[in-house]
């Protein structure tokens, strides 16, 4: 320890030919650098709601984008009927369904403990001791009393007040792309200025293209579900199909959480409910795995499974929920970025890219993108 310590002040120590002018600077950039990392640490929450408001930000010019080529509107005009328009819509669906919903999610909480004791009763003909899964109860349905109901309550709010400052600072994110991306390329070298305006062209690519595959996704996902849900007959069925559609958005994990709540539903029906729901759960899973999200992602990230797996949990072991919420885009980051530095970026997409008769080379675009 004391040699290492030994070894830090002596590359800190001004060294032969180099001025104090020199030494203070370089100190100076160390402990800036120093502090700039307790601050982010200390602001991680904050910089990942800010990640958030980007994801959604790209989402909104890439729906706008789209609008765009469709109805032949400028794109800032159609950014403005995306933004206004998903304004209306979340505003229409929490007037319309919010009640409903809310109605359904109480009703699915409080069926929660009978079919808990349901499943027990089922377990111990089996040899299984029902006292044994009483701490997972405890955990997962009794929780404690007034006190987890104030501890949701709050988390709730927090999320709600998240979920709207996340929302506006995404507008104001997606009308003025350029200049947030003139600040972010302020603080590179000019020498590599032109190869990191690629870099992040091509994360903002891969990013738009993967959120609208995965809203697209999710979409689909929750109405099979909950229409599969309606058709078996389970109750609160419009409630699990929301859960299954804001899980998806959580790759891998998300189904097998979905899984959690409808089986135990169903077991308190009876066991053949039970098996027609995991039927449709696996109906679902194999639809949205093998078609639905390979078709919908062909030009999207194409992540390796097990490297999409991992970094869910090691997000969650770090960052916490919205590590596990945000791991999956942050994985499509990363992996962009390294591939584009290895010289890969040709490779990054689901299909690889192609060069088109009378498009020019990436690096006639330098000047543009500088």
């Amino acid at each position: 320890m004391k040699s290492g310590l030994g070894a830090a002040a002596r590359s800190l120590s001004p060294r032969p030919g180099q001025s104090r002018h020199e030494f203070a600077l370089r100190a100076a950039i160390v402990l800036g650098m120093a502090v700039a990392a307790v601050a982010a640490w200390r602001l991680l929450d904050l910089l990942l709601l800010f990640y958030a408001a980007v994801l959604v930000a790209l989402l909104f010019h890439a729906l706008a984008e789209a609008l765009s080529s469709v109805t032949r509107l400028p794109v800032h005009w159609s950014l403005a009927v995306v933004v206004a328009g998903s304004f209306l819509l979340l505003l229409g669906l929490v007037a319309l369904f919010g009640v409903e919903v809310a109605h359904e999610l109480r009703t699915l909480a409080a069926r929660l403990p009978a079919a808990w004791h349901s499943l027990q009763a089922r377990l111990q003909p089996l040899g299984i001791d029902p006292g044994s899964l009483d701490a997972i109860r405890a955990r997962l349905i009794d929780g404690t009393g007034a006190a987890a109901i104030g501890e949701i309550a709050a988390t709730a709010l927090t999320a709600i007040g998240a979920l709207l400052l996340a929302l506006v600072g995404a507008a104001y994110l997606a009308a003025q792309p350029g200049t947030y991306r003139r600040g972010v390329l302020m603080l590179v070298p000019r020498e590599r200025l032109r190869a990191t305006a690629r870099m992040l062209e091509a994360v903002v690519s891969a990013l738009k293209r993967w959120l609208v595959g995965q809203l697209l996704v999710m979409v689909v996902v929750g109405l099979m579900t909950g229409l599969g849900a309606w058709a078996i007959g389970l109750p609160s069925a419009a409630a699990l199909g929301l859960i299954a559609a804001v899980l998806e958005f959580v790759p891998y994990v998300g189904p097998i959480l979905t899984a959690v709540p409808a089986l135990l539903l169903a077991f308190a029906i009876s066991a053949e409910t039970a098996g027609l729901t995991l039927g449709l759960l696996l109906i679902v899973q194999q639809l949205e795995g093998y078609i639905l999200t390979p078709l919908v992602q062909n030009r999207a990230v194409a992540l390796p499974p097990a490297l999409t797996l991992f970094s869910i949990f090691a997000m969650g072991i770090l960052l916490g929920p919205a590590g596990v919420l945000l791991a999956a885009p942050l994985t499509v980051s990363a992996y962009v970025v390294v591939n584009h530095l290895l010289g890969r970026a040709a490779h990054v997409s689901g299909r690889k890219a192609r060069h088109r008769p009378g498009s020019r080379h990436p690096s006639a675009n330098g000047k543009a993108a500088e």
